[in-house]
């Protein structure tokens, strides 16, 4: 992904729900021993090297996007924004300073509100039948399988829902995660999705608003050297290339919610999923069968007529009806005041979703399952088809070694009896 991302890790322990009373108390023990004040000194300081070394990337891009902000921010003060004492001049350096505080203050919706954390007290995930049947299709998935049910996360040391996500990152399960913002060191998930993209808006309109007064510094009537163009063109480039990043990144997240992919780590399953039956679908093509013909319709099923995949959480409406689930609440001007926590209802318990989406997917794992256990049964029938022809090939073979034994045995008794009656000739 655009903007230097990084999706859940797919390689953290993982188990069903600790049933036994040692297994809940060893994880009690170490919670009250955080809770104390020399356990939780203790744990700052060794986390601190682990965390530095997990949020390199996160330290040095976000580093440059500060660094970046605050060297434009100089020059756009003060050699964009000439002639001072022009009243056009003066506008621009509010809007400016607006539109910078509204970045600033997305951001910080982001960093402080994050994807929200899965709650320490273990409450059970309560999902509607239909998205725990289609949630039931990710077993299938080769790199990173996953149930409907609850688990446990050992790196975590937590109670996982089935719709939390570890980041190897933060070194933490977010609900709903869609990916690791290194830019702002902090996950995307289900309560700072709309900050996120307020944010990704906003700085949008931020470089733009650069870029238009680089341009106006060209055409005003003050004097311009040489290495102010060049530090021009230099500012202006960088401008324009974050707004093509952001921008890119921007539609790509605005197309997931559309097709009902609020999570991008959930949609990476999915289409894992996807990919493997597709692609036994392209290597079964010359077989025939029922099953077959159900797989090539439960996989022509999970995609929109207009392409990608149908979404657990799509909406029938217009792309704002999709955004509502991450915005909270239906449009307003409330969708514009920054860094406010988005999300609609509990993450746990979910009552927005596609019902067609998740019967299509739930008949792709059926589908599955019965093209499993046809293949199966094949491999049964090739095998003992096999075991009947290598047994005919042996009984044929036992027959012509005892044809051919007999005709050797034929063979010297005649020729004993021509050598007898020879030497009976010359007696």
């Amino acid at each position: 992904m655009a903007g230097g991302d990084a999706v859940a890790d797919s390689k953290h322990r993982w188990s069903s729900v600790p049933t036994s009373d040692s297994e809940s108390k060893d994880a009690d023990v170490s919670k009250k021993r955080r809770r104390t004040v020399f356990g939780s000194l203790r744990g700052l300081l060794l986390d601190i090297p682990r965390g530095a070394k997990r949020r390199q990337k996160d330290l040095l891009v976000g580093g440059s996007l500060v660094l970046f902000l605050c060297v434009s921010y100089a020059f756009a003060t003060v050699n964009l924004l000439q002639p001072p004492d022009s009243s056009l001049t003066r506008f621009m350096s509010a809007l400016g300073h607006a539109l910078l505080l509204y970045v600033l203050a997305c951001a910080f919706g982001v960093i402080i509100h994050g994807p929200g954390r899965v709650p320490t007290k273990r409450p059970s995930t309560q999902l509607q039948p239909v998205i725990s049947e289609a949630l039931d299709c990710a077993r299938f998935n080769r790199s990173r399988p996953f149930k409907a049910a609850d688990g446990w996360c050992f790196d975590c040391n937590v109670f996982k829902p089935a719709l939390a996500h570890h980041c190897v990152v933060c070194g933490a399960c977010s609900m709903w995660m869609d990916h690791h913002c290194m830019l702002l060191g902090q996950c995307v998930g289900f309560r700072n999705m709309r900050c996120f993209l307020m944010f990704s808006s906003s700085i949008q309109v931020l470089l733009a608003f650069l870029i238009v007064n680089a341009l106006r510094r060209l055409i005003v009537d003050v004097p311009l050297d040489f290495w102010l163009v060049v530090r021009l063109i230099a500012f202006g480039g960088g401008w324009s290339y974050g707004l093509r990043v952001a921008n890119s990144h921007l539609r790509f997240t605005l197309l997931k919610v559309r097709l009902g992919w609020p999570s991008g780590v959930q949609l990476t399953k999915f289409t894992d999923v996807a990919t493997y039956a597709q692609e036994i679908v392209i290597n079964s093509s010359g077989m025939p069968g029922a099953s077959f013909q159900a797989l090539q319709q439960a996989n022509s099923r999970i995609l929109w007529p207009q392409g990608g995949l149908r979404g657990l959480f799509a909406t029938n409406g217009t792309s704002v009806a999709s955004l509502e689930i991450v915005f909270g609440e239906p449009f307003s001007w409330r969708w514009f005041v920054p860094g406010v926590a988005g999300g609609r209802g509990d993450p746990l318990r979910p009552t927005h979703y596609n019902s067609d989406a998740c019967e299509a997917w739930a008949g792709l794992a059926a589908a599955l399952d019965n093209h499993h256990e046809t293949m199966r049964e094949v491999h049964k029938l090739m095998a003992l088809q096999e075991q009947m022809e290598r047994k005919a090939v042996d009984e044929w073979s036992s027959r012509v070694q005892a044809l051919v034994d007999g005709a050797e045995k034929l063979t010297m008794e005649s020729s004993i009896e021509a050598r007898a009656r020879a030497e009976a000739v010359f007696e």
